[in-house]
């Protein structure tokens, strides 16, 4: 019982002190939403999130604590670097990337949050490129790093080891996986060794509008789609040429 109980008020520590971090993130303005508390299934008090508006109905499946990381990213970014130009509020709008794995391309829209009124819009979509053999995983994490142009190495989940110098627009965000630009011949379907890939101009201009701290969630899962390989080529084309 002591230690059901022990667990119980260091849980509840744990997340008093989130709580006082995010509310002084939502007063700078880092973080849009109000942060509170929620009892989850096992009868935890957790913190929660409270967004004015009507965000999209996956943002809202996003942990609060990973928005809070990712609020933290920013501010940490923008003003104890020194990088802010608005003395510890926020330089750019609240953005959001959706990686969407699911058939028939898959695809990646940047989403930005109207700070006036709440609202959410999509501000720029694109056809895509995840891993092979599943490699580009579920779930939401927050851009930690960025360069323009960047060398990068690894594995592909076959073995093999590849070497890619003068990779462009890259944004990581989950260890050594990051939106990026990558020259293909085709997009919409797993090919890269675990990142998701971009045309060269999209990647460009996706990197203008996210920033350190942009939640990038990811979800779904790939299956060929069932219709000839002609007509998914010129639906691929058609949506290269929106993106």
């Amino acid at each position: 019982m002591y230690l059901t109980h022990h667990r119980f008020f260091h849980d509840l520590k744990h997340t008093m002190i989130l709580y006082d971090d995010a509310t002084t993130l939502h007063k700078r303005g880092f973080l849009p939403c109000r942060p509170g508390f929620a009892e989850n299934t096992h009868g935890k008090i957790i913190l929660s999130c409270r967004w004015p508006g009507r965000p999209p109905p996956l943002f809202r499946r996003i942990p609060a604590t990973t928005l809070v990381r990712g609020a933290y990213v920013a501010y940490r970014h923008q003003t104890v670097l020194g990088l802010t130009r608005h003395r510890g509020r926020p330089d750019f709008p609240y953005t959001w990337v959706l990686v969407d794995k699911n058939p028939p391309v898959e695809n990646v829209t940047v989403w930005q949050r109207n700070a006036g009124n709440g609202s959410w819009f999509p501000l720029r979509f694109s056809v895509a490129n995840t891993g092979i053999d599943h490699s580009t995983p579920d779930g939401s994490w927050p851009i930690f790093m960025r360069l323009k142009t960047g060398c990068m190495k690894g594995q592909t989940p076959t073995g093999i080891h590849y070497d890619d110098p003068g990779v462009h627009w890259i944004n990581y965000f989950h260890g050594n996986i990051a939106v990026h630009g990558y020259k293909r011949a085709a997009y919409g379907f797993p090919q890269s060794a675990g990142c998701v890939e971009l045309p060269l101009a999209s990647a460009r201009a996706i990197f203008r509008l996210v920033h350190d701290g942009t939640i990038v969630t990811v979800v779904g899962h790939w299956q060929t789609p069932p219709r000839t390989h002609s007509s998914l080529a010129n639906l691929v084309r058609r949506l290269g040429n929106r993106s």
